[in-house]
């Protein structure tokens, strides 16, 4: 019997506990809060029916946060963590003078980055701009850089070419006229006085030729002689070749020279008589054959005045 009763306080017992720890169970569990703080019996004894709730420590992209529940009968706390916040980029991007991306609103992370797609504008002149095609980047204008082997800068302007001083023939003809006369007999020379030019300056280093022709000449490479041998025309020319760096130059010029014969000559063909007794000798030379003075005919304006012979011997 005794044994029994013992039994049956033990029971009693172990119920009362269960039943008192019954109603902060099921406020704890139901609320999914990871724990109550406090001790005390009346804490422990508390169904938390009323409470208040504060965010202690918001969330964020990168840190968990956490939420309070306070007791308002007994005082006592529990916490739960609040989940991390997923990130929420920004639809404007963010760049620099490389690379555009997208950065979160609620934290310093980014998303996206890659290098500028550049394209060019003002590629006139020395300089060109650069310019994101994919964010607002726009750079400021610089130097073209060429391709040493292309020539080509990224903007696709192309090296200016550096102008080349062509090389000319500078030729000073003697005689300057084309159109010549020359006395049956006579001599004349001709000549070309040639040099190279590059920028204006005469330049070393180049050949120079000269090819005569026309009449009956010599040939002395930059001068010739034309004898006059017959009366009629003649025509000479010159031509000067240069070659210089590989090239060729050339420079021509040609002469019409009429050879003609002068029959007559007079010793004077004016004069000055100082008086009434002054005389003047007035007589012919003719250097044709066939000729003599006979065939020379004379007049004069005023006969009574001028006394004439119309043959000089000698």
């Amino acid at each position: 019997m005794r044994t029994l009763t013992r039994k049956l306080l033990s029971l009693l017992l172990a119920f009362t506990m269960v039943c008192a720890m019954v109603p902060a169970a099921m406020a704890a569990d139901g609320e999914g809060w990871s724990e109550w703080t406090g001790g005390t019996t009346q804490e422990q004894a508390c169904t938390h029916d009323t409470t208040s709730t504060q965010t202690t420590k918001p969330a964020t992209c990168t840190e968990e946060g956490v939420e309070t529940k306070t007791c308002s009968t007994c005082g006592a706390t529990c916490t739960k963590v609040i989940e991390k916040l997923p990130h929420d980029y920004e639809e404007t991007w963010k760049y620099d003078e490389t690379n555009h991306w997208h950065k979160c609103k609620n934290c310093d992370a980014i998303t996206g980055q890659t290098t500028h797609s550049l394209t060019y504008t003002d590629t006139a002149g020395e300089t060109h701009t650069p310019a994101c095609s994919v964010c607002d980047y726009k750079g400021q204008p610089v130097k073209h850089t060429y391709d040493p082997i292309t020539g080509e800068c990224v903007c696709d302007a192309k090296k200016p070419v550096e102008p080349v001083e062509k090389p000319t023939l500078n030729v000073t003809w003697t005689p300057s006229s084309s159109q010549l006369t020359m006395e049956l007999g006579d001599t004349r020379h001709f000549s070309a006085t040639a040099q190279v030019m590059v920028g204006g300056k005469p330049v070393e280093g180049a050949t120079l030729t000269y090819s005569w022709s026309g009449g009956t000449g010599d040939n002395t490479g930059s001068s010739y002689s034309l004898y006059a041998a017959n009366t009629g025309t003649y025509h000479v020319s010159c031509t000067v070749t240069a070659n210089y760096n590989g090239g060729k130059l050339e420079a021509s010029k040609d002469w019409t020279v009429t050879v003609q014969q002068t029959v007559l000559t007079l010793n004077k063909t004016s004069d000055t008589l100082n008086g009434r007794n002054d005389s003047v000798d007035l007589y012919p030379t003719v250097t044709a054959e066939g000729y003599d003075d006979k065939d020379v005919d004379w007049s004069v304006s005023k006969s009574g005045i001028v006394e004439l012979e119309s043959y000089r011997d000698g």
